[in-house]
């Protein structure tokens, strides 16, 4: 899970990077940061299906980071069986 776990940490750096310059953006980054951290806790739970809602229901540019990250991690096959996406070609 290490891209997933560099996808949480990304996300922490970018939430602080605007923490003060842009305190709307830094919430937004702070909510996914937060999304992306359930979700992972989800996957090491093995309770797969409950990840899948949850990243169904993210917005799109956090979903497709941490789909592409599962991608990365488990391979295409896992995340099209999983999750239902297609990122053939992507990872």
């Amino acid at each position: 899970m290490q891209n997933i776990k560099n996808l949480i940490g990304d996300t922490f750096r970018a939430y602080q990077a605007n923490a003060v310059a842009d305190p709307d953006m830094a919430k937004m980054y702070a909510d996914d940061h937060a999304t992306i951290q359930k979700v992972a806790r989800h996957i090491e739970a093995g309770d797969i299906n409950r990840a899948s809602i949850i990243i169904d229901r993210m917005d799109t540019a956090p979903r497709e980071d941490i789909v592409i990250a599962c991608g990365m991690d488990f391979g295409p096959e896992w995340v099209q069986q999983n999750l239902g996406y297609n990122v053939e070609g992507w990872v």
